[in-house]
């Protein structure tokens, strides 16, 4: 044979292709039909096995029946004939390999098979290459073996193992059929054997009607009243009496006394014995015993006793007369009685025999009857309605059919729902809106379920094993009795029949035998539906699948293309409201893309719902699992659900989710509004491959999307590097780009940031939007290396992804930039070394990938190139520019050789250069003290001037700094806290000033003076660039003070040369002391460029001090004033030190604070 839609039938002609679900049906079908026209146990195997092996085109298909109990199995029949092979054929261990483990295991099995020259080859078809052994077994035996053998592989797989295992429970079923038919045939042709025999004997057939023709015999043996009593072997008790008023007592009374009569009374003693007995006088007579009821019937004094024992039927009992006078009865009353009992004996067995074969005759007929309408059934409806109705006919009242689900690790299952009712009164009436109800609230048919045994309820109003809600379920219903029957495929209970009373019944062995034949024939039909049902939806599935597929491909619109296959989606499964929610990129939130309401699409622009992580079917649905629910208004964990329309609420609900490579984007869900609906684990299956389907959309349309991206990221890039590179101004160079890189990749905000000479900080230099504006101000800076993206990327020179900010530890959280929700960093490197950042954010998480991060990287370099070039040419302009300046003040100060002139020239020019409000120079004194020597203020600025004014440096903190460091200190004033405080930034803020640099000026690496700039324009910030022009103004400053000190120097000495010539001369000429004095002192003032000054020469006891020359004001004064030493503490000093002493200011100077009155009021300095 070769391979499946090439095979060829026995007739030569070639088969077309079939599909294979229709060849299993197929095969069920014509299997069930061969069973209503042969009844027969031989030629139905025979049909069966040419079904299988027309329908299949197998080498050969061999059924075995198993031989009694033993391992051995005999050849039933075979397809096609083969030599050497008929019933005398035996399969045992030997001949067939795997058949020990098949007996054991009861499980399917292949093998594959090779020509062999032993006897057990004749089993095997010698083209046959595989074996396909399936057991035929019941639950409780192995009835045979099916055996399919096949020429190529392909003919029997894996997947057609679950068809053949339902083909064989099905052939299974149809044997057991058979083999029933057979054995009701025998006992049919017995039950008519002995109706004759008993026709012969002219006995009376009817059990009751015997009875009472034995109990009517009263008369005739001389006794008042006659009774018989029976005890079959399941304890069901028979009671008839002559008397009529005793055969109209309860139930309940006469089953109690016959109970004890015939386990302790006379009746006992008979059948104890097995012989008759005779009591003359029931008062002495201890066999018997007094029952005790009162009733009209005459007394017993006398009594005769038979045994009534029919051993094959198991029946126990005794017939007695009695009477009311004593010795009534003699011995030929016994042998009558005895024989009576005898041939009472005879005529029960007769009629009981009878009785149960008319009635196993009507099973049969009844089961026959079942069989054909199961068969003839192909929907699960069908296969229940006959079910209930085949129950029905065996005299109950009442049938249910309930389906069993959600089954636990143990196969229990722990819902079921009721799904048809049949009666004799109403017929069959389905359950409108089935609801599922917990099995354990039922624990007598749960228990029942678990055990898969029957449930036999005699008296639902007495049995204790019910509980209340089974009682009052039964009793409102009107049920007396029941007996619930599981219906059981392979290991696992999936159903239930309940089969009610409305009267008292006893279910008897044989009942129960039968209802569960029926019901094992309708397992059987049910399994086909269900093949039937499943391969019809399979096929729906398929298709639904197949035309949402088509749909999707439309990359031209996918929202169509998405909303057309939500349609296909909720059409197949016979619903109008569904919908395809997306979630979004953090999960916190789910947006409906597509949404349906009766058929219609509906708006979904704006609307959102937010994800509650807490909430028990969300949690099972974003762990990749479906979640379906029957009643949304009932179950616990959909309390908070919330529908997206109030007025529509869906009653039930399923919702798959849509994976994309491992992660949850969303879920596609379909709802049922109008009713109530259960999901079949094949709808669910159909949600999930849908949503596969929709997620292979979502990822075909995100490339497309990424493609489209990319090579809009590579025109950008391009358009980037062509526009930057023309460009040789800095600002402008940086300031295009971020602009660039914003608008044409459409991101939330861009900046650029470059590294401070001293590579510690990342300083933003250009930033788009407004608050890019504020950012470069201020500006805005982070530390390399430091706690954030920026730092991160330009102190490891890699690029840094921060894809939620939110969660990212390294993230720095930037107040002027609140919707930031994902950002890149990408270093700057030239030559090897970082320079800067481009730092990119977007408000969306997870919008950037490592896609981004090449493609931008390669902009990132051209971007270094471009800023590297521009700075150079800044540099350029920027050093040509600062030696114009210095040049300029250069020539300006070296015009002349006076301090306070150059020192006025320097500190204009630089306040004009750098556009400053103030420029002041200072010069260290060696006293501590530092002195304004020159001090520029630009007209209307709000500034003072501290010209010639001296500042002790123990006051100002940052001359110190700058003195200690002897590096320029900085201060702008927006950066500072409000709580710090000092000298220098105090007089910022009173004065409305913004920014401070203080400039050492080193002569031969030792500070001498400050130069010192304000400015208080509003966000001026001072630039690298400055500060080195300031340096070279510094070091210009200190050549210049250095040389006019040179200068001063030299004629200092030339004027006290001069000046001791004239003195020498004076004194030379002078007759009187205090002329000379005056002479002296005035030459003296006239050096120190001062026009106040005395001579004071002691007494010789220094105790009075004498003013010998004085001039005020730059005249000569009268001189001759006496000062007492002890009033005066600067005499006293000098006595103490005989050195020379200066005072800065007599105000504040120990010696001179607390005596204003020995001197001059406009006294400030002295030198004495």
């Amino acid at each position: 044979m070769t391979k499946r839609g090439k095979a060829t039938a026995q007739s030569g002609q070639p088969v077309e292709p079939v599909s294979r679900h229709f060849i299993h049906w197929d095969t069920v079908t014509r299997c069930s039909q061969a069973s209503t026209t042969t009844l027969e146990l031989s030629p139905l195997c025979r049909q069966v096995t040419d079904i299988i092996q027309e329908n299949y085109r197998l080498c050969r298909v061999a059924l075995y029946l198993r031989q009694g109990k033993s391992s051995a199995f005999s050849l039933q029949a075979v397809s096609p004939p083969a030599p050497g092979l008929d019933k005398d054929t035996v399969l045992s261990a030997d001949s067939f390999p795997g058949l020990t483990n098949l007996l054991k295991e009861r499980a399917s099995f292949f093998a594959s098979l090779s020509g062999t020259d032993s006897p057990a080859s004749l089993l095997v078809e010698p083209a046959a290459r595989l074996r396909l052994a399936l057991p035929l077994a019941t639950p409780n035996d192995i009835l045979g073996i099916l055996d399919l053998q096949a020429a190529e592989a392909s003919d029997l797989t894996a997947e057609d193992l679950p068809y053949f295992e339902a083909l064989a429970d099905h052939i299974t079923a149809l044997i057991e059929h058979a083999r029933q038919y057979e054995q009701i045939t025998t006992e049919r042709n017995r039950a008519n054997l002995l109706y004759e025999v008993s026709a012969a004997l002219k006995a009376d057939l009817d059990f009751e009607a015997v009875a009472d023709t034995a109990v009517g015999l009263a008369d005739k043996l001389g006794a008042t009243t006659g009774e018989i009593h029976l005890l079959d072997e399941r304890g069901n008790i028979f009671y008839r009496s002559s008397y009529a008023e005793r055969n109209k007592i309860s139930p309940e009374v006469w089953t109690r006394l016959v109970r004890r009569t015939l386990t302790e009374g006379l009746d006992a003693w008979v059948i104890r014995n097995r012989k008759p007995a005779l009591v003359h006088d029931t008062l002495t007579d201890k066999r018997w015993l007094k029952v005790g009821h009162q009733d009209d019937m005459p007394g017993a004094r006398s009594a005769i006793c038979a045994p009534i024992i029919v051993e094959r039927r198991g029946i126990r009992g005794a017939i007695s007369f009695v009477h009311p006078e004593p010795n009534r009865f003699n011995e030929q009353d016994i042998s009558m009685l005895q024989a009576l009992a005898s041939q009472i004996g005879i005529a029960l067995e007769n009629s009981s025999l009878l009785t149960e074969y008319s009635k196993n005759l009507d099973d049969a007929r009844l089961l026959l009857e079942t069989s054909q309408q199961l068969a003839k059934t192909h929907t699960l409806n069908e296969v229940y309605t006959a079910l209930l109705n085949g129950l029905l006919k065996t005299g109950l009242d009442r049938t249910t059919f309930h389906l069993c689900h959600d089954l636990d690790p143990a196969d229990v299952p722990q819902t079921a729902e009721l799904v048809v009712v049949s009666s004799k009164e109403n017929g069959t009436v389905w359950a409108e809106n089935p609801e599922r109800y917990p099995l354990r609230d039922m624990p007598a048919v749960y228990q029942m379920a678990a055990d898969q045994e029957p449930l036999v309820v005699t008296n639902i109003h007495t049995d204790e094993r019910l509980s209340e809600l089974e009682t009052r379920f039964w009793r409102e219903a009107g049920i007396h009795s029941v007996t619930v029957l599981p219906l059981v495929i392979r290991t696992h209970t999936f159903g239930f029949v309940t089969l009610e009373s409305r009267t008292a019944r006893t279910f008897t062995e044989h009942d129960l035998n039968l209802y569960q034949t029926i019901c094992h024939q309708a397992v059987s039909a049910i399994q086909n539906a269900r093949q039937i049902e499943f391969t019809t939806e399979a096929l729906t599935s398929s298709q639904a699948l197949y035309r949402a597929g088509r749909i999707l491909a439309n990359t031209v619109n996918p929202q169509k293309a998405l909303e057309d296959a939500l349609m296909e989606f909720i059409y197949s499964l016979g619903v109008d409201q569904g919908a395809i929610i997306n979630l979004s990129p953090e999960g916190d939130y789910g947006y409906p893309i597509a949404y349906i309401e009766n058929y219609e699409f509906q708006p979904v622009k704006g609307l959102k719902f937010p994800i509650n992580r807490n909430s028990k079917y969300l949690q099972t649905l974003l762990s990749g699992q479906p979640v379906t629910c029957a009643d949304l208004q009932n179950d616990p964990d959909f309390a908070d659900f919330v529908p997206f329309n109030p007025d529509r609420p869906p009653q039930s609900l399923l919702s798959a989710p849509i994976l994309l490579k491992g992660e949850i984007i969303g879920w596609i869900g379909a709802d049922a509004v109008h009713e109530k609906r259960y999901f079949t684990q094949q709808e669910v299956d159909l949600a999930r491959a849908m949503a596969d389907q929709i997620a292979i959309a979502i990822q075909n349309h995100r490339l497309i999307e990424e493609t489209r991206r990319r090579a809009e990221q590579f025109r950008a890039v391009a358009e980037v590097g062509e526009a930057v590179a023309g460009l040789i101004d800095l600002n402008e160079v940086l300031t295009k780009t971020v602009n660039l890189i914003r608008d044409r990749f459409g991101f939330y905000h861009v900046s650029i940031f470059l590294l401070d000479d001293k590579q510690e900080w990342a300083v933003v230099r250009a930033s788009t939007g407004e608050v890019g504006k504020i950012m470069v101000e201020r500006p805005h800076r982070l530390k390399v290396g430091g706690q954030s993206i920026v730092g991160f990327v330009t102190g490891n020179a890699q690029p840094r992804i921060a894809l939620d900010v939110g969660q990212d530890a390294v993230h720095f959280d930037n107040p002027l930039l609140p919707n930031t929700r994902s950002e890149m960093a990408l270093p700057l490197i030239y030559r090897g070394t970082v320079i800067g950042a481009l730092d990119v954010q977007s408000t969306e998480a997870n919008a950037f990938t490592d896609e981004d991060v090449e493609t931008l990287q390669i902009m990132a370099d051209q971007l270094a190139s471009a800023i590297s070039n521009a700075r150079l040419f800044e540099q350029l302009q920027t050093g040509l520019m600062e030696q114009g300046i210095l040049y300029n003040i250069g020539t300006r100060v070296s015009a002349t050789l006076d301090l306070r002139t150059a020192a006025t020239v320097l500190t204009q020019e630089t306040a004009e250069a750098l556009k400053v409000a103030q420029c002041t120079l200072s010069l260290l004194e060696e006293n501590g003290q530092v002195r304004v020597v020159s001090d520029y203020v630009q007209t209307n600025r709000p500034l003072r001037s501290f010209q010639g004014e001296r500042i002790p440096l123990a006051s100002a903190p940052l001359y110190r700094q700058v003195l200690d460091t002897q590096e320029e200190v900085v201060v702008h004033l927006a950066d500072l806290p409000e709580t710090e405080t000092g000298p220098e930034i105090d007089y910022l803020r009173q004065n409305q000033g913004t920014l401070l640099v203080i400039v050492p000026i080193l002569l031969r690496k030792k500070v001498i003076g400050f130069l010192e700039i304000y400015d208080d324009t509003p966000k001026r910030r001072i630039q690298p660039a400055n500060l080195t022009l300031l340096d070279g103004i510094a070091l210009l400053a200190a050549n210049t003070i250095h040389n006019a000190n040179l200068y001063e120097r030299t004629q200092a000495n030339l004027e006290r040369t001069r000046l001791l010539y004239t003195l020498s001369d004076t004194l030379a000429t002078a007759r009187k002391l205090n002329e000379t004095l005056q002479i002296v002192l005035g030459e003296f003032l006239k050096l120190l460029k001062v026009k106040q000054g005395g001579i004071l020469l002691f007494d010789k006891a220094r105790e009075n001090g004498i003013m010998r020359a004085l001039v005020v004001n730059g005249k000569q004064a009268e001189a001759g004033q006496v000062f007492p030493v002890a009033e005066d503490p600067i005499a006293r000093y000098i006595i103490q030190h005989p050195e020379p002493l200066v005072i800065d200011d007599v105000r504040t100077h120990p010696l001179t604070k607390d005596t204003p009155h020995l001197r001059p009021a406009n006294t400030r300095g002295m030198l004495l």
